[in-house]
Protein backbone atom coordinates (compact mmCIF):
# COMPACT_ATOMS: atom_id res chain seq x y z
CA UNK A 1 0.00 0.00 0.00
CA UNK A 2 1.34 3.44 -0.95
CA UNK A 3 2.23 5.68 1.99
CA UNK A 4 0.35 8.95 2.46
CA UNK A 5 2.61 12.02 2.40
CA UNK A 6 1.99 12.61 6.09
CA UNK A 7 3.21 9.11 6.98
CA UNK A 8 6.76 10.19 6.11
CA UNK A 9 6.66 13.96 6.34
CA UNK A 10 5.09 14.45 9.78
CA UNK A 11 7.47 12.13 11.68
CA UNK A 12 10.48 13.79 10.07
CA UNK A 13 9.16 17.28 10.80
CA UNK A 14 8.34 16.28 14.38
CA UNK A 15 11.92 15.12 14.87
CA UNK A 16 13.27 18.41 13.52
CA UNK A 17 11.02 20.39 15.87
CA UNK A 18 11.67 18.11 18.87
CA UNK A 19 7.94 17.38 19.07
CA UNK A 20 6.10 14.08 18.91
CA UNK A 21 4.48 12.97 15.65
CA UNK A 22 1.01 13.05 17.21
CA UNK A 23 1.61 16.65 18.25
CA UNK A 24 1.89 17.48 14.57
CA UNK A 25 -1.24 15.47 13.84
CA UNK A 26 -2.98 18.08 15.98
CA UNK A 27 -1.23 20.93 14.19
CA UNK A 28 -2.17 19.52 10.77
CA UNK A 29 -5.74 18.70 11.77
CA UNK A 30 -5.11 14.99 11.17
CA UNK A 31 -7.15 12.67 13.45
CA UNK A 32 -5.03 11.10 16.17
CA UNK A 33 -5.38 7.27 16.06
CA UNK A 34 -7.68 5.77 18.66
CA UNK A 35 -4.89 3.65 20.16
CA UNK A 36 -2.95 6.84 20.97
CA UNK A 37 -5.87 8.13 23.05
CA UNK A 38 -5.99 5.28 25.56
CA UNK A 39 -5.28 6.56 29.06
CA UNK A 40 -5.70 5.56 32.68
CA UNK A 41 -6.53 8.96 34.14
CA UNK A 42 -6.01 7.68 37.70
CA UNK A 43 -2.32 7.31 36.78
CA UNK A 44 -2.12 11.11 36.96
CA UNK A 45 -1.94 10.78 40.72
CA UNK A 46 1.71 9.75 40.37
CA UNK A 47 2.88 12.15 37.65
CA UNK A 48 3.69 15.08 39.93
CA UNK A 49 5.82 12.99 42.28
CA UNK A 50 7.50 11.28 39.34
CA UNK A 51 8.49 14.65 37.87
CA UNK A 52 9.91 15.84 41.19
CA UNK A 53 12.08 12.75 41.57
CA UNK A 54 13.14 12.53 37.93
CA UNK A 55 14.47 16.08 38.00
CA UNK A 56 16.69 15.21 40.95
CA UNK A 57 18.21 12.22 39.16
CA UNK A 58 21.39 12.21 37.15
CA UNK A 59 21.21 11.65 33.39
CA UNK A 60 22.14 8.01 34.02
CA UNK A 61 19.38 7.73 36.60
CA UNK A 62 16.76 9.09 34.24
CA UNK A 63 18.09 6.67 31.63
CA UNK A 64 17.59 3.74 34.01
CA UNK A 65 14.07 4.96 34.72
CA UNK A 66 13.21 5.16 31.02
CA UNK A 67 14.63 1.68 30.42
CA UNK A 68 12.32 0.35 33.11
CA UNK A 69 9.33 2.14 31.56
CA UNK A 70 10.09 0.61 28.15
CA UNK A 71 10.19 -2.87 29.72
CA UNK A 72 6.62 -2.60 30.99
CA UNK A 73 3.80 -4.25 29.04
CA UNK A 74 1.50 -1.77 27.33
CA UNK A 75 -2.22 -1.52 28.06
CA UNK A 76 -1.87 -4.27 30.65
CA UNK A 77 -5.12 -3.30 32.36
CA UNK A 78 -6.81 -1.97 29.21
CA UNK A 79 -6.97 1.79 29.79
CA UNK A 80 -10.06 3.40 28.35
CA UNK A 81 -10.30 6.06 25.68
CA UNK A 82 -10.16 9.47 27.26
CA UNK A 83 -13.58 11.05 27.76
CA UNK A 84 -13.87 14.78 27.20
CA UNK A 85 -15.51 16.81 29.98
CA UNK A 86 -17.92 19.63 29.11
CA UNK A 87 -15.36 22.26 30.14
CA UNK A 88 -12.77 20.65 27.86
CA UNK A 89 -14.67 21.45 24.68
CA UNK A 90 -12.43 24.16 23.25
CA UNK A 91 -12.81 26.31 20.14
CA UNK A 92 -10.15 25.86 17.45
CA UNK A 93 -7.07 27.98 18.09
CA UNK A 94 -3.58 28.17 19.54
CA UNK A 95 -4.81 27.64 23.10
CA UNK A 96 -6.68 24.43 22.38
CA UNK A 97 -3.72 23.19 20.34
CA UNK A 98 -1.35 23.57 23.28
CA UNK A 99 -3.68 21.99 25.82
CA UNK A 100 -4.46 19.08 23.45
CA UNK A 101 -0.73 18.42 23.28
CA UNK A 102 -0.68 18.15 27.07
CA UNK A 103 -3.73 15.87 26.99
CA UNK A 104 -1.76 13.54 24.71
CA UNK A 105 0.56 13.20 27.71
CA UNK A 106 -2.35 12.34 30.04
CA UNK A 107 -2.14 15.79 31.65
CA UNK A 108 -4.95 18.12 32.71
CA UNK A 109 -5.00 21.79 33.75
CA UNK A 110 -3.85 21.06 37.30
CA UNK A 111 -0.95 18.90 36.16
CA UNK A 112 0.00 21.59 33.64
CA UNK A 113 0.41 24.04 36.53
CA UNK A 114 2.52 21.54 38.49
CA UNK A 115 4.67 20.65 35.48
CA UNK A 116 5.21 24.31 34.61
CA UNK A 117 6.29 25.10 38.18
CA UNK A 118 8.78 22.23 38.25
CA UNK A 119 10.25 22.71 34.80
CA UNK A 120 10.15 26.46 34.33
CA UNK A 121 8.99 28.40 37.38
CA UNK A 122 8.28 31.95 36.28
CA UNK A 123 5.11 33.79 37.21
CA UNK A 124 2.67 31.58 39.12
CA UNK A 125 -0.37 30.47 37.14
CA UNK A 126 -3.60 28.83 38.26
CA UNK A 127 -5.40 25.90 36.64
CA UNK A 128 -8.17 28.32 35.61
CA UNK A 129 -5.59 30.43 33.76
CA UNK A 130 -4.48 27.35 31.83
CA UNK A 131 -8.14 26.76 31.02
CA UNK A 132 -8.53 30.35 29.82
CA UNK A 133 -5.60 29.86 27.44
CA UNK A 134 -7.17 26.62 26.21
CA UNK A 135 -10.50 28.36 25.54
CA UNK A 136 -8.82 31.25 23.74
CA UNK A 137 -9.96 33.76 26.37
CA UNK A 138 -6.38 34.57 27.32
CA UNK A 139 -3.63 34.96 24.75
CA UNK A 140 -0.39 33.55 26.17
CA UNK A 141 2.39 36.01 26.91
CA UNK A 142 6.03 35.03 26.56
CA UNK A 143 6.17 33.71 30.14
CA UNK A 144 3.23 31.41 29.45
CA UNK A 145 4.79 30.29 26.17
CA UNK A 146 8.06 29.50 27.94
CA UNK A 147 6.13 27.38 30.43
CA UNK A 148 4.48 25.29 27.71
CA UNK A 149 7.85 24.96 25.96
CA UNK A 150 9.40 23.64 29.18
CA UNK A 151 6.66 21.06 29.70
CA UNK A 152 6.98 19.86 26.10
CA UNK A 153 10.79 20.01 26.22
CA UNK A 154 11.13 22.21 23.12
CA UNK A 155 12.57 25.68 22.41
CA UNK A 156 10.04 28.47 22.91
CA UNK A 157 10.55 29.44 19.25
CA UNK A 158 8.74 26.22 18.29
CA UNK A 159 5.68 27.31 20.28
CA UNK A 160 5.71 30.86 18.90
CA UNK A 161 5.91 29.41 15.39
CA UNK A 162 2.87 27.22 16.04
CA UNK A 163 0.78 30.12 17.35
CA UNK A 164 2.00 32.76 14.91
CA UNK A 165 4.11 34.96 17.17
CA UNK A 166 7.46 36.42 16.04
CA UNK A 167 10.40 34.13 16.80
CA UNK A 168 12.37 37.16 17.99
CA UNK A 169 10.43 37.24 21.26
CA UNK A 170 11.33 33.64 22.11
CA UNK A 171 14.82 32.95 23.43
CA UNK A 172 14.08 30.25 26.02
CA UNK A 173 15.58 26.81 25.45
CA UNK A 174 14.99 24.02 27.98
CA UNK A 175 17.99 22.42 29.67
CA UNK A 176 18.89 18.84 28.83
CA UNK A 177 17.35 17.57 32.08
CA UNK A 178 14.04 19.24 31.16
CA UNK A 179 14.19 17.71 27.67
CA UNK A 180 14.84 14.29 29.23
CA UNK A 181 11.88 14.77 31.57
CA UNK A 182 9.64 15.65 28.62
CA UNK A 183 10.69 12.42 26.89
CA UNK A 184 9.92 10.48 30.06
CA UNK A 185 6.47 12.07 30.37
CA UNK A 186 5.71 10.97 26.82
CA UNK A 187 6.83 7.41 27.49
CA UNK A 188 4.72 7.01 30.65
CA UNK A 189 1.59 8.62 29.23
CA UNK A 190 -0.27 5.36 28.62
CA UNK A 191 0.80 3.47 31.72
CA UNK A 192 -1.83 2.31 34.16
CA UNK A 193 -2.16 3.66 37.68
CA UNK A 194 -0.48 0.53 39.06
CA UNK A 195 2.40 0.79 36.61
CA UNK A 196 2.85 4.50 37.31
CA UNK A 197 2.99 3.72 41.01
CA UNK A 198 5.83 1.29 40.33
CA UNK A 199 7.70 3.80 38.17
CA UNK A 200 7.29 6.56 40.77
CA UNK A 201 8.53 4.22 43.49
CA UNK A 202 11.59 3.34 41.40
CA UNK A 203 12.29 7.04 40.82
CA UNK A 204 12.23 7.65 44.56
CA UNK A 205 14.49 4.64 45.16
CA UNK A 206 17.01 5.94 42.62
CA UNK A 207 16.93 9.35 44.30
CA UNK A 208 17.72 7.77 47.65
CA UNK A 209 20.62 5.89 46.05
CA UNK A 210 22.18 9.20 45.18
CA UNK A 211 20.82 10.13 41.78
CA UNK A 212 20.89 6.77 40.03
CA UNK A 213 24.34 7.39 38.54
Amino acid sequence: MKEAPGDVFLPRLAERLALQTYDLFLVAGVPVPDHALLFDESARLHIGRLMECALRLSTAGRGRLREHVRSLPTHMDAPASRKERPWESYPPGYGSLLIRMLELRNMNWTLAVKARYLTYGGMALSASTIGAVARGVRRPDIDTINGFAAILGVPASVITCLIGMPDTVASYRPSEEIVELARLLWEVRQLTERQMGQVSALAQELCHEGGGG
